[in-house]
Order: C-alpha cells, then structure tokens, then sequence
C-alpha cells in the first residue's frame, strides 16, 4: 500500500485553515512549494513528494512557530 502524498497547494489550505482560526496571517501556496525545494517540508514519497503525516507535523510545526512570534510581539 502506498503512503497518501499530498501537494504544496493542499499543505498550504490545510495551514491556512489554521491560521486563520487562530487569527495568523495565511501563507502563499508559493511559499510552502519553497518549503518543499529547500527540504523544510520532507520529501520522502514516490517522485519526491511529501507524505501526508510528514505535511501535518510541518503545519503543526509552523503554526506553533507563528504563534510564538505573535505572542512575543
């Protein structure tokens, strides 16, 4: 069975669901695709794509971080 991969594009929905309930800022599609071609986000499926678990712990990760930097303001 093959792990269930998920695109740059869908990443970037999925945080900004989020984010958004949390009152952050969205991120650009774009951005998460330059996570992806600079290893931030692991590439380990078929073909270099992300893997789903892979996807939820990085948006985890990055709305933590953004959370963080919000309260310290």
């Amino acid at each position: 069975m093959q792990p269930k991969t998920i695109t740059g594009y869908k990443i970037a929905q999925q945080a900004n669901k989020i984010l958004e309930m949390e009152g952050l800022a969205k991120i650009k599609p774009q951005m998460v695709y330059n996570y992806i071609k600079n290893n931030l986000i692991p590439t380990n499926g078929p073909g270099g794509t992300v893997i789903d678990t892979d996807a939820t712990k990085w948006i985890i990760k990055y709305v933590n971080a953004k959370k963080a930097r919000q309260n310290q303001s």
